[in-house]
């Protein structure tokens, strides 16, 4: 694996920080989007990688219910808005095991995002 440009979403959570540390010795660039750096995927600006590895999220199932707004337009719209915005050979999209109990806004927008990963030939869920 020799992928010249990649980028991240959420390269900063636990398990973004972990896949960056792996493809740093694999990449000649790797780009970060992740909401520590104040970086968002709903404002992605058109750019083209290689591969993309689209990890960011909202992801507290209590917080969902509190906020399921700001669930469905960071997880749902801003999972289309990058899949729409970035050119990449292949799109990668980490989802939730809450897809299979569709009993919170958060599960609820995991899985529309899902269904949105596979309207786009590139991109694998």
């Amino acid at each position: 694996m020799g992928f010249k440009k990649v980028l991240v979403t959420g390269g900063k959570g636990f398990i973004g920080s972990h896949l960056v540390n792996k493809l740093s010795s694999l990449c000649e660039q790797i780009d970060i989007i992740d909401l520590k750096d104040n970086t968002d995927i709903r404002d992605v600006q058109p750019n083209e990688y290689d591969v993309v590895f689209h990890l960011a999220a909202r992801r507290s199932v209590p917080d969902s219910f509190d906020n399921p707004e700001e669930f469905f337009s960071t997880n749902v719209w801003g999972t289309y808005k990058l899949f729409s915005t970035i050119k990449a050979n292949t799109i990668i999209f980490t989802s939730s095991s809450s897809v299979y109990n569709l009993f919170s806004p958060y599960a609820l927008s995991k899985k529309c995002a899902e269904i949105i990963t596979t309207s786009f030939p590139n991109s694998i869920c």
